[in-house]
């Protein structure tokens, strides 16, 4: 079928460690994986297979009433389609995943 790769699957973990003062610092990592695939019924485009690798670190109070995190999607910074079509017999068009993105956020709970 169409756009439905034969494997895919996601790791990863969550971990936090104590401080003083009722603080923790907290981090984690996850890794997506994807076959390769075809993405029209003629098989004419085919999708590499992709790994994208995601993580993040934190600092907060144990009741995370307020954090303060950094974030990153596709650390590798890895080229990877998604998707494409084959138009016209002379044109393959791809849909490229968004490249690295590194995120601070400040997150307060009320």
């Amino acid at each position: 079928m169409p756009s439905n790769p034969r494997w895919q699957g996601k790791i990863g973990f969550d971990y936090s460690i104590p401080l003083e003062n009722s603080l923790a610092f907290f981090y984690g990592l996850d890794m997506f994986h994807s076959d390769s695939y075809y993405t029209e019924s003629r098989n004419l485009v085919k999708i590499e297979d992709y790994t994208r690798l995601n993580g993040y670190l934190g600092l907060g109070p144990d009741e995370r009433e307020w954090q303060v995190v950094l974030a990153a999607t596709n650390i590798t910074d890895k080229e990877d389609n998604v998707s494409g079509i084959f138009a016209n017999g002379f044109t393959n068009v791809r849909t490229p995943l968004p490249p690295a993105e590194y995120m601070l956020t400040f997150k307060v709970s009320y």
